[in-house]
């Protein structure tokens, strides 16, 4: 009896000595002693100094990187079929600079490139093959300037992709619960000393900041020392995960998931460097800026519109909620600043959670604001446009001009160009779209150029409802072409209708020969162009702009 006692004390005591990371009779890894040039330090200390240089060095610059892979499959247990698989990759690289002078000077500077790709791909009876893939480049500057900070953000692309690794949270506060693995190595002729922690280091969970995936599969964070210079040099967070679940009904479902941050410190001091000049997010035109910092008047119209035709909730409650901003004190109304604030207020009584405030620069005499709404999970449900124009000529006597504003649904797409175009995209499903390319007109408003709308099957022009989204005086004719033709489930037709004609064109496109082309000049009576023709004639309203970068002056 004796004897297995003692035995069960040892094995508790083993047991302890390898949860808390400490071998057995020796002291934790992180307090074991290690010289290079007469220097002695540890693991621990070198934690402590470099997390207190990190803190209160005057400047810093880093360069990292973000990955995260998550693959998912369902088969058949002997693999002969594949029901559906699924991978999602987000991946890109940031750069994070800090300049600090003093508490009421100083300067962050974090900005990236960033990509997100989904493939999916299920077998022929479900016939579901997505892939999109998307990508953003961000800027974000937090300035504290004599005491006053301001925040600015800016992008150009997706901002669904924006991702944001919060640099600042790289320490853990304790080593509690932490377990630790300590080694050397040499870099390149450098004496290092590699730390790996594991165990419970939730600490990790603050890294991953607003888009950026994968925290929870993060088991792991190395940190690389050099112990010449005794400073921190490389951070790697990394983890993986893989499941397997089989099920009664035959199939075998897995998933494997892997993510990773990489941080590489390229220079920590504690000289003071000159502040770079911000970019140039705010106009030449200082009208503009004074009415985006909110000292001038933000007088917005009553009027608003709805330019890619979207019938849905949001474009629907999109003009109550102007028509309540409208009903609004007009000195509660004055400023962009005041607008802002008082839509963050009037969305809460239509379901929505929040609102936000951007603006893009058309030259330098053209602005747009854009007010985006976020409904209670967080995700955008759509945004109100706002152009205005402030002429630099003081001899013109409409020195300021505010358009109506308009609406657009997060469902549609627009694109807007630096010379004042709009491309709004609807889809009603996979195989009917709509798209609209608009100018600004003198007067600031939406001013169509023309309008497109492609149907994937002629065949579906039999129903009078789909009839309603092409021109009246062609409906006749092209319900015959459906109804007639007898390749007209393998033709998809585009309606390309031009304000300035008048006039409706039309073009088709099919993997058979041009025969069918022929047929329909030959027998019906619209108005057929070649692809070629038709891009042609609309290279004016289409001609080339840099897309915008939209600059957000308040964190979300």
């Amino acid at each position: 009896m004796k004897k297995s006692f003692l035995g069960l004390i040892l094995s508790i005591t083993l047991a302890a000595s390898i949860l808390t990371g400490c071998e057995f009779g020796h002291a934790d890894p992180l307090d074991k002693t290690y010289k290079v040039n007469d220097i002695e330090t540890t693991a621990r200390r070198l934690f402590e100094a470099c997390k207190e240089d990190f803190d209160y060095s005057k400047y810093i610059v880093c360069d990292g990187s973000y990955r995260y892979n998550d693959k998912s499959k369902c088969s058949s247990k002997d693999g002969s079929m594949t029901y559906y698989d699924h991978t999602q990759y987000k991946a890109g690289n940031f750069t994070y600079s800090r300049y600090y002078q003093d508490d009421e000077n100083n300067l962050s500077i974090y900005s990236g490139d960033f990509k997100d790709i989904m493939n999916h791909n299920s077998d022929k009876s479900i016939s579901m093959n997505e892939r999109y893939a998307n990508q953003v480049s961000i800027s974000q500057y937090k300035q504290t300037q004599n005491g006053e900070k301001t925040t600015y953000y800016q992008y150009d692309g997706n901002k669904d992709v924006e991702t944001f690794i919060n640099v600042e949270a790289i320490f853990p506060e304790n080593f509690d619960g932490i377990d630790t693995i300590v080694s050397r190595s040499q870099d390149k002729g450098k004496n290092m000393l590699d730390v790996t922690l594991s165990g419970d280091i939730g600490f990790v969970r603050h890294i991953f900041g607003k888009g950026c995936h994968g925290y929870q599969y993060a088991h792991n964070i190395r940190y690389s020392f050099c112990l010449d210079d005794n400073k921190l040099k490389e951070i790697v967070v990394f983890g993986n995960e893989s499941t397997e679940k089989s099920s009664a009904h035959g199939s075998v479902t897995g998933r494997e998931v892997e993510v990773g941050i990489t941080l590489d410190i390229k220079e920590m001091s504690n000289e003071t460097v000159t502040m770079p000049e911000l970019p140039n997010i705010m106009s030449e035109n200082d009208d503009i800026n004074r009415i985006l910092t909110g000292e001038d008047d933000f007088a917005v119209t009553e009027g608003i519109d709805n330019p890619a035709n979207c019938n849905d909730e949001f474009c629907q409650k999109a003009v109550h909620i102007w028509e309540d901003l409208m009903e609004l004190p007009m000195e509660n109304r004055n400023t962009l600043t005041e607008i802002s604030s008082a839509l963050s207020d009037l969305v809460t009584e239509l379901g929505y959670f929040d609102c936000s405030c951007n603006y893009a620069l058309l030259g330098k005499e053209k602005c747009v604001v854009r007010f985006t709404f976020y409904n209670n999970m967080g995700k955008e449900a759509g945004h109100i446009y706002v152009p205005f124009k402030c002429t630099i000529d003081n001899d013109k006597h409409d020195k300021i001009i505010f358009g109506n504003a308009f609406c657009v649904s997060e469902e549609d797409t627009l694109e807007a160009g630096s010379e004042g175009g709009f491309s709004f995209t609807h889809i009603v499903d996979h195989e009917r779209q709509h798209h609209y390319k608009y100018w600004l007109d003198k007067n600031m408003n939406l001013e169509l150029a023309y309008r497109d709308y492609r149907v994937e099957r002629m065949s579906l022009l039999k129903k009078d409802e789909e009839m309603e989204n092409f021109a009246p005086e062609n409906r006749d004719e092209l319900k015959r072409i459906a109804e007639e033709f007898r390749f007209s489930a393998f033709f998809d037709i585009t309606e390309y209708y031009v304000s300035k004609d008048e006039e409706a064109y039309y073009t088709i496109d099919s993997q058979m020969s041009a025969a069918g082309s022929d047929d329909i000049k030959g027998n019906y009576d619209i108005n057929l162009v070649t692809d070629e023709e038709m891009k042609e004639h609309l290279v004016y309203y289409d001609r080339k702009e840099t897309h915008v970068s939209w600059v957000q002056i308040c964190d979300e």
